[in-house]
């Protein structure tokens, strides 16, 4: 305890009474276990930032409602593995090609040109913006074959699914800028990947979709995350 604190308390300590003492006492070493705890030691703490996700429109915070799942894993109170993820629907992608032929200065054919891009890999593939963070500064590693991690699909018929592509995004992709325009508080220790899973085109060839919930399950020897989709119009 420092001399200045110790000048501050000592006309406290003389005027109280032992009871009164005893709870000064008491609020001193909360106050100073407080000063020296850190983030990662609080269990009622969420990690990392991007747990208080905010919106900055409600037609974004709407959409959102129905893209993006979250599920994560503690033990101890200490987080394992957080895992966030936004399904790429119709809505998300048109969103994006707008926003993007606003900024870029696209003429009709450019913006017509990637609206369809989009609008192909909608049909073809089931496909996610998945942020993780595994309790640590380290990273996931989720693009590599040695990761602790795996990613797996359950589709609407029951069938588990493996990715397709599984892409690292950088801080500096069009996407994660285009997330954070609307939301605040994607912090900086996570790890954002695209994550693609084959899709096969039901109403093509005229099959009636499952009765399923799609679920994203990120999964490893310390457990299993999985973010559940309801919704199957979102998908199809």
């Amino acid at each position: 305890m420092s001399e200045l604190l110790k000048k501050q308390l000592s006309p406290l300590v003389k005027s109280a009474r032992p009871l009164q003492f005893f709870y000064l006492a008491l609020g001193v070493f909360f106050l100073f276990a407080e000063m020296g705890c850190t983030t990662t030691s609080r269990p009622y703490e969420f990690h990392p930032l991007y747990a208080n996700i905010q919106f900055t429109d409600e037609a974004w915070k709407t959409l959102f409602r129905e893209i993006y799942r979250r599920d994560h894993i503690y033990r101890d109170y200490r987080p394992l593995l957080i895992a966030d993820a936004v399904f790429k629907n119709q809505a998300y992608r048109k969103r994006l090609v707008a926003d993007l032929s606003q900024a870029h200065f696209w003429n009709d054919t450019q913006a017509q040109r990637v609206e369809q891009q989009q609008q192909e890999a909608f049909q073809n593939r089931f496909e996610f913006i998945v942020f993780l963070y595994n309790g640590t500064v380290e990273s996931v590693k989720l693009d590599q074959a040695d990761s602790a991690w795996k990613m797996y699909l359950k589709d609407d018929d029951g069938d588990v699914l493996q990715p397709l592509h599984v892409v690292k995004l950088k801080e500096t992709h069009r996407e994660v800028q285009y997330l954070k325009k609307y939301t605040h508080h994607l912090d900086r220790w996570v790890d954002v990947y695209r994550v693609s899973f084959p899709k096969l085109s039901k109403a093509t060839l005229q099959e009636a979709r499952g009765s399923e919930n799609i679920q994203l399950v990120v999964s490893g020897l310390k457990g299993q995350a999985v973010l559940q989709w309801e919704d199957l119009t979102l998908f199809y």
